[in-house]
């Protein structure tokens, strides 16, 4: 004890500050410093520098009540105790200051036998970090461990698991309550006082005030050895809360103290005596005059601290004589002082008037205090203006150091309220626009390269700005830009225009974007330079803003794919970085004049960003396995260097690293809700971690060999395990029970899988099958065979009914999970297949290989679709994110690579389609022309003049076909994606999807009332629809094959469709009833189309031949033969109206000698991509 405490006549307030500058050994002193946010002690010195002196008149008042005595009084004394001392108090009536003079009395007990003494100061009119309750968490255990060092086991335990993620992954506040609950039920603690000033000011963002005063009842359940002593203004009702928390509050209502007029006029009275005192001295304030101006002051003080320090402050600029008078023209109350001030402002000059309210303004709705070059730059006003505005605002802000500060939270809430009235009719929207403005202009003008005059290389550790440093006056202006420029502008339209293509955003990202990339990397926060192009995207008008949108999304690749260099050597910006984005990004190319001066011409570049855009790297060896949490917010990774890793999903950066196994770790897997990650090993283990806070939670043992793959149950209830002595586990998720053992399997079993509905169970093994289980009971239903080599990966697909599986014999197998039938087998890697994984909406399969690559397919189809390569060593594991859009790769090469699922590349939908295109449509008036892409895209053309319109998206598939409705105002769509999608013609509002095609929707076509909408499929049915409601009416069936178009007669009373079956049927539109079947062609039908008389039928097929039919009664009149196979049909009234049509024409094709019609390769102006071959029918 004696060498804990030292010696024994030493003070607490003394043996707290000795303690602070005490040694002690690495890892703690690691642990306390990133504990650290704020020294209590120094943030209360500089609280009363603020304020006036402390002084012991104004709070000895509570030191004589029975309240405090029993606050002081513990529970092994005979006196009564309380435990929670709680002073209510409007604004301004000196609470801070009281409880800075309790806590000065509590530090002039002896340390030896003093409780402990830990505090916070809450401040609104601070830096978050200084109003929320993370910060007083943080803070009242780092006060707690200088005094109690011996507790910090309970920290270091959390901090080796988590290391600093612990304090800033988000979930910081839960974490700590953990170990500062621990701390509480320590044996070894010793008494504590807690403390917490101005709760009122406490951020309500959850975690938050409810969250932190829930944490202070808990404490007092949980030790007799805690007392709390809070304060507050009255709309923060700790009663109340206690109610809501169903806590017994009858004691603790004994301990509130209200700051009210008996109380505080006697501290009030002798706090005016003391300011009296400074104004002896000067000219006019003879002893009458100070008893005349204490009276007064006393009379309209309201016992109101604030009002009473406002109203001396006007006092330094008064004479004596003038005193009285002054202080007569000054209302009572706070919020009407303040008003009396505004008036005041607002009776000076009209240039005096405008820069003292910018000022305010800046002050106001800054994100942090500002200093005083910073708030210059705000206000676009000097710095001498600057001061003098500030000095004229003396009832608003205060300066220390060089700091500004709102006077009080009351100073706040009063600009707040009357912000229209009184500071800016526009409102709040436009003066964070302002801000922004402003910001940018500055910005603009200062940032260069080379800030610094650092060299090419990485930034030193110890760098420090020049002296003057040149970004301190916009330091502020760097990291906040945006977020003036977003705040409330999604719901003020009019404050958007300057992120329009004309406006200040784009003008300034085009001419300085690197600049302030280094300016960030200086200022170490190019990681809100990512959040800041984010916030801009979000509110970005695509139809005001589709350059600078293109512009945001490529700047966002640029700091994700070269942040990490970036952050380490500034001036890389203008070298490695620029030099390999892609020759298509627009950062390049608009940035290339910046490239540092010996750098002027590369090549070998690729054309665009690809599908990699992120390697995350950390792991010391293999990395196994990967998963994403079910929020898709983190990513965790697997490795044989006995870790598992917790990153963040979108920036990469690491939050922290598990530790515990004793060998590799070759599995990893969240449960549905996120709040549990388990592990699997090669040490026969599975253990369960917090997924929040990291804390090992339970270790399951009882496998004999490695366990290679876990899974959780669809309810999260069941944990799956499989390993290398040949069985599969399940376990209780909760308590980690043992249920069963599933045996069976003849070599180790690599993976396991459970079927959506949680019902069947997957495995996977070395013995080259795969084994179906009932999970409830644990009975062996099927063994599916047929690959050649180890079975390493089985998956469902996400509506339960195919059941992949990849083996090292380099295929992939697709199976009926009803039936185990056979379905279809994807070939095309090179070595053995590690992994595989569905796509959360079950379209798209994709494959990892030994053979370094990931390959995508088409689930449907089997379809290969792409590879994605980079990796340099085997790949492990393959996921997709929770929205589908990136995918996670774990590689032997010790990287976990994240990936674009859709394309990889950056598209400019306004240069034309990205891929061929298969239909075209004319708008009924011939002004529009569609075009329909295996883009997935729907393109809308001026027919005249070529420029484009617009993109419609939606479809996740290729657009096979496009219909204009009768009338103009409808656009139908057909997509591979089994849907058919309606848009307004007019505006490209998408209005509604249909379903219920179970494969590639090849044909749409209206009817001539515009009332029925007909679509083919091949599903090998034609499906008729409500073209207003969207209703299904009914299907034909009848085809054999795929149907690959249909038409309706002028009339509307024949539907045709064409079919691979090699058949055109002929149907009635009303009833559906069929009608006849065409048959002549010898291979499968593409394309039909009514004459306008709708006598005559024509069809095109395969077999490079149209035919002409008679459409009453189907008898065949005339055969025509192409060169080459016509996709497209249509009929012209004569030859120079097909002529006439815009559409560019070349390659005309010859058919025989026919003079009937003639095929032609079409392309769309501007587009530039092989359209198809179709023939215009002359009818004459």
């Amino acid at each position: 004890m004696e060498t804990r405490l030292g010696d024994i006549h030493q003070t607490l307030q003394d043996f707290i500050a000795l303690q602070t500058t005490m040694r002690t050994d690495d890892e703690n002193m690691a642990c306390l410093r990133a504990l650290y946010v704020v020294n209590p002690q120094d943030d209360m010195a500089r609280i009363e520098g603020n304020k006036d002196k402390l002084l012991y008149d104004a709070y000895e008042w509570i030191l004589r009540t029975a309240k405090y005595a029993a606050f002081r009084t513990w529970a092994d004394s005979d006196l009564p105790s309380c435990r929670l001392l709680w002073i209510k108090g409007h604004a301004g009536t000196g609470k801070t200051m009281l409880l800075i003079g309790i806590i000065r009395e509590l530090s002039k007990q002896l340390a030896a036998f003093a409780p402990s003494l830990s505090y916070f100061f809450c401040q609104g009119t601070g830096t978050k970090k200084l109003s929320s309750a993370t910060a007083a968490l943080r803070s009242l255990i780092w006060m707690l461990l200088v005094q109690q060092p011996h507790l910090i086991s309970h920290l270091q335990n959390a901090y080796k698991q988590s290391g600093m993620a612990l304090f800033n992954d988000g979930n910081e506040f839960y974490a700590l309550k953990r170990v500062f609950e621990n701390m509480l039920k320590d044996p070894g603690l010793s008494a504590v006082y807690l403390v917490i000033d101005a709760l009122d000011e406490c951020d309500r963002t959850k975690p938050g005030l409810g969250e932190l005063i829930q944490l202070i009842f808990a404490s007092l359940a949980l030790s007799q050895k805690v007392k709390w002593l809070l304060s507050s203004r009255p709309e923060v009702d700790v009663l109340v809360k206690l109610k809501d928390l169903d806590i017994d509050n009858s004691a603790i209502s004994q301990s509130l103290v209200e700051l009210d007029a008996q109380s505080l006029a006697d501290p009030v009275k002798a706090y005016i005596k003391h300011k009296l005192t400074a104004l002896k001295s000067r000219r006019g304030y003879n002893d009458d005059v100070l008893a005349d101006i204490s009276d007064r002051i006393s009379q309209r003080a309201m016992n109101i601290f604030l009002w009473v320090a406002l109203v001396f402050r006007e006092l330094d600029s008064v004479e004596g004589w003038d005193a009285v008078e002054t202080i007569e023209k000054i209302p009572a109350g706070l919020s009407e002082l303040y008003s009396h001030m505004m008036t005041r402002i607002e009776g000076g000059n009209e240039r005096n008037q405008q820069r003292c309210k910018k000022v305010l303004v800046a002050a106001l709705l800054a994100f942090r205090p500002l200093l005083l070059a910073e708030l210059a730059v705000l206000a676009n006003l000097s710095l001498d203006t600057t001061e003098a505005a500030i000095e004229m605002c003396g009832s608003f802000l205060t300066i220390t150091g060089k700091t500004v500060n709102l006077i009080h939270q009351s100073a706040k809430d009063y600009l707040d309220e009357n912000y229209t009235s009184k500071l800016q009719p526009a409102g709040v929207s436009q003066g964070h626009t302002d801000i922004g403005r402003r910001s940018i202009d500055a910005m603009s003008s200062v940032l260069k390269q080379n800030m610094y005059s650092l060299d090419f290389g990485f930034k030193p550790e110890d760098m420090t700005p020049p002296d003057p440093d040149p970004l301190a006056p916009i330091r502020y202006s760097c990291v906040f830009w945006a977020d003036h420029l977003c705040f409330l502008n999604d719901e003020h339209p009019k404050s958007l225009k300057e992120l329009t293509d004309d406006g200040k955003v784009f003008t300034f990202l085009k001419d300085r974007f690197l600049r302030w990339l280094e300016s960030l990397s200086l200022l170490g926060r190019l990681s809100d330079g990512v959040q800041s192009i984010r916030k801009l995207l979000h509110v970005a008008q695509p139809d005001a803003s589709p350059r600078l949108i293109r512009f945001l999304k490529d700047a966002e690749k640029y700091i994700l794919g070269y942040g990490s260099i970036i952050e380490r050597s500034p001036l890389q910006i203008y070298g490695s970085a620029l030099v390999f984005s892609p020759i298509t990004s627009d950062v390049r190319n608009q940035q290339w004049k910046e490239r540092l001066s010996f750098i002027e011409m590369t090549a070998g570049i690729k054309d665009r960003w690809g599908a990699h855009r992120q390697t995350l790297e950390g792991h010391s060896s293999w990395v196994n396995a990967v998963a994403f949490s079910p929020d898709g917010k983190t990513l965790a990774s697997a490795s044989s260097d006995t870790t598992v890793r917790l990153w963040d999903a979108t920036t990469g950066a690491h939050r922290q690293t598990f530790e515990g196994h004793s060998d590799c770790v070759n599995a990893i897997a969240f449960s549905p809700d996120g709040k549990t990650l388990a592990s699997a090993s090669g040490d026969t283990t599975v253990r369960l971690w917090d997924a929040t806070t990291g804390a090992h939670r339970q270790t399951l043992e009882g496998h004999s060999d490695w366990v290679n793959a876990i899974a959780f149950s669809p309810d999260g209830k069941t944990l799956a395990s499989a390993s290398g002595d040949t069985t599969v586990r399940l376990w209780d998720a909760a308590t980690g029970a043992h249920r069963q053992t599933f045996e069976g399997h003849s070599s180790w079993v690599n993976a396991v899988a459970f079927s959506p509905d949680g019902k069947t169970l997957s495995s996977a093994s070395y013995d080259t099958t795969v084994r179906l289980w009932d999970a409830t009971t644990g009975a062996h239903r099927q063994t599916l065979e047929g690959h050649s080599s180890w079975v390493n990966a089985v998956a469902f697909s996400p509506d339960g009914k195919i059941l992949a599986s990849a083996s090292s014999d380099k295929i992939i197998r697709l199976r009926d999970t009803a039936t185990g039938a056979y379905r279809q087998t994807l070939k095309g890697h090179s070595n053995d297949i590690k992994a595989i994984a569905f796509s959360p909406d079950g379209k798209t399969l994709a494959s990892a290989s030994n053979d370094e690559t990931v390959r995508l397919w088409d689930a449907a189809t089997g379809a290969y679709r792409q590879a994605l390569e980079g990796h340099s060593n085997s790949i492990n594991v393959v996921t997709f994110s929770p929205d589908g859009k990136t995918l996670a790769s774990a590689s032997d090469d010790e990287t976990v690579r994240l990936w674009d699922t859709a394309t990889g590349a950056y598209r400019q939908t306004f240069e034309g389609h990205s891929h061929y295109i298969n239909a075209v449509a004319f708008s009924p008036d011939g002004k529009m022309l569609a075009s329909a892409s295996c883009d997935t895209t729907i393109q809308l053309w001026d027919a005249a003049t070529g420029a484009y319109r617009q993109t419609l998206e939606g479809h996740s598939d290729w657009v096979n076909a496009i219909a204009f409705s009768p009338d103009g105002k409808t656009l139908a769509s057909a997509s591979g994606d089994m849907t058919v999608r309606l848009w307004d013609a007019a505006t490209g509002a998408y209005r509604q999807t249909l379903e219920g095609h179970s494969y590639y929707v090849n044909a749409v076509a209206f009817s001539p009332d515009g009332k029925t909408l007909a679509s083919a499929s091949n599903d090998e049915t034609v499906r008729l629809w409500d073209a207003a409601t969207g209703a299904h009416r009914q299907t034909l069936q009848g085809h054999s094959d795929y149907v690959n178009a249909v038409a309706f007669s002028p009339d509307g009373k024949t539907l045709a469709s064409a079919s691979s079956d090699k058949t055109v049927r002929l149907w009635d539109a009303a009833t559906g009833a069929h009608r006849q079947t065409l048959e002549g062609h010898n291979s499968s039908f593409n394309a039909v189309a009514f004459s306008p008389d709708g006598k005559t039928l024509a069809s095109a097929s395969h077999d490079k031949t149209v035919r002409l039919w008679d459409a009453a009664t189907g008898a065949h009149r005339q055969m025509l033969e192409a060169q080459s196979t016509l996709a497209r049909l249509s009929f012209s009234e004569n030859a120079s109206e097909s002529r006439n049509q815009p559409v560019v024409f070349s390659s005309s094709a010859t058919i025989g000698s026919q003079e009937t019609g003639k095929a032609f390769f079409g392309f769309l102006p501007n587009i530039g991509q092989h359209v198809w071959q179709f023939m215009v029918i002359h009818s004459s």
